[in-house]
């Protein structure tokens, strides 16, 4: 699905900060959307974009050593971030204060081994993972 839209907030972060054009016909100052039905494969890694949540989380392999995690909040508060591995034993785990909006947080992955790892993130009871692996 395509849609046109206009942004319905200063810096919009997520689908609700734009008012969608129903009939693909806004032009001038629209930004083109590209919308994925969920679970579809084209749909970036790691996104996980929960109906009714607070959060949703990204998350990829910045450098050999560092895991970038990218959360996108409705919210200002603290953040419980844990990482697992595929065994689900918990590798490391840390909390950070996010803002409305998109935040990044960086994970020293020095001490982990290559492979694949869930990351969890627990914002005010909502939740959101992504998986990520390290090379």
């Amino acid at each position: 699905m395509f849609a046109n839209a206009t942004p319905a907030v200063a810096s919009p972060v997520f689908l609700g900060d734009l008012t969608l054009d129903p009939n693909c016909t806004y032009v001038g100052a629209s930004i083109p959307v590209l919308l994925y039905a969920p679970g579809d494969p084209n749909c970036p890694t790691g996104v996980n974009d929960l109906a009714n949540s607070q959060i949703a989380l990204t998350s990829s392999q910045k450098d050999a050593n560092t895991l970038d995690v990218q959360i996108s909040s409705l919210n200002y508060g603290k953040v419980m971030l844990s990482v697992f591995d595929m065994t689900g034993r918990l590798v490391t785990s840390t909390s950070f204060t996010v803002s409305r909006g998109m935040n990044h947080q960086s994970i020293d992955a020095t001490t982990l081994a290559a492979g694949t790892y869930v990351i969890k993130a627990d914002f005010n009871g909502s939740k959101a993972q992504a998986k990520v692996v390290k090379y």
